[in-house]
Formats: structure tokens, sequence, C-alpha cells
């Protein structure tokens, strides 16, 4: 369920990190679903994830071949987007962001069953 969630932190030159269309619009759906978004703050969210997506796929590109730095740099990256994600969002609906996130994060990293 949560595997979709992994665009936030793998992202291309595109959206979603060149995601199908129809996952990328999935992962928004529920995101909304589950953290109760407006659409107001899901745009604000799309135009964040759209600021930080060069960047992930730089971190990525730079540190292929040595895992350790690329998620101690990526770990870096996730906090300041959760910086600007967070004023956008009451406690509840940021502390629901950040869980899905995290899980998705884990599921990509190979934790996998941390549901």
């Amino acid at each position: 369920m949560f595997a979709f969630m992994v665009s936030a932190q793998n992202q291309g030159g595109q959206r979603g990190g060149g995601m199908s269309p129809e996952a990328r619009a999935q992962r928004y759906e529920t995101l909304k679903k589950e953290c109760k978004l407006t659409d107001k703050q899901l745009d604000e969210i799309k135009k964040i994830d759209d600021e930080f997506a060069p960047k992930q796929r730089e971190l990525f590109e730079k540190y292929r071949d040595d895992r350790e730095k690329m998620t101690a740099e990526r770990n870096k990256l996730n906090e300041a987007r959760n910086a600007k994600v967070k004023p956008l969002l009451s406690k509840e609906q940021f502390d629901k962001y950040v869980e899905l996130t995290s899980r998705a994060q884990g599921n990509r990293q190979g934790g996998g069953g941390n549901r």
C-alpha cells in the first residue's frame, strides 16, 4: 500500500521520479486521503516535490556507489523537505505525512514489513 510513496524520496526530473502518471496520481490520492489534506495543501506539497526532485536525482547520481553517504545525504534532503511541508499542515497531518513517507522509504531500502 505504501510502495507508491517511494516517489516522495526517489524523484527524477519529473514529479514522482519517472513514475507513471497513474502511480503518481495514486500516491497523491493516498496522501490526500490519509493525511486529510485540502486541495490547496496537496498542491503545495506537489510544488515542494517538484522543487526537491532535481536535488534528489543529483544526489542519487553523485552517490550511486556509496549507499551510506547517499542515505546520509538523502536524510538531510528529507529533513529540508519536511521543514517546508510542516508549516502547511496541522500537527496530526504532518505526523501522518512523516509516517507514510518514512514507511515507504523503509520499504524501498529493503526494510519492508514494518506495517
